[in-house]
């Protein structure tokens, strides 16, 4: 386990990863018993951890003027698009890229690289370059061994 990891999962309001919480919302899940002992785990060692430094509106919206370039993945079984199809109304400066066929943590991927480079020189997002980018990706293709 990362500390860095413990660190967010005991410090930042959105990523808490509470025992009682996971129980009550994961009733039915396959994945209970399994994301129930990682709760659990987290929380023993948030007894260890040092308090991390949070503001003091860290479970409160982003609200935000400023330029974001959000990336993800069409099939990102951790945080779909649908996650953040509404970020424009608090962040009306965001550019949402949608990669088809891709998971989590795209902005490695092909042309997606250039993107962020982009964004990062320029400070704004490019919204013609970063669709074009992702109007020519493909699925990666399935294979077994």
């Amino acid at each position: 386990m990362l500390l860095m990891s413990i660190e967010i999962m005991c410090s930042e309001a959105w990523a808490r990863y509470d025992p009682d919480k996971v129980k009550a919302e994961g009733q039915g899940s396959y994945l209970l018993s399994s994301q129930l002992a990682s709760a659990q785990t987290y929380a023993q060692a948030c007894k260890y951890a040092p308090p991390g430094y949070v503001l003091s509106n860290d479970a409160e919206p982003v609200h935000t003027t400023a330029q974001v370039l959000l990336l993800n993945g069409s099939d990102d079984p951790q945080d779909p698009p649908s996650n953040v199809t509404e970020a424009a109304q608090d962040m009306p400066n965001s550019l949402l890229v949608v990669a088809p066929g891709q998971g989590h943590t795209v902005g490695q991927i092909g042309c997606l690289s250039a993107v962020v480079v982009d964004f990062f020189e320029k400070g704004k997002t490019n919204p013609a370059v970063a669709n074009a980018c992702v109007s020519q990706m493909q699925p990666p293709a399935f294979r077994l061994g």
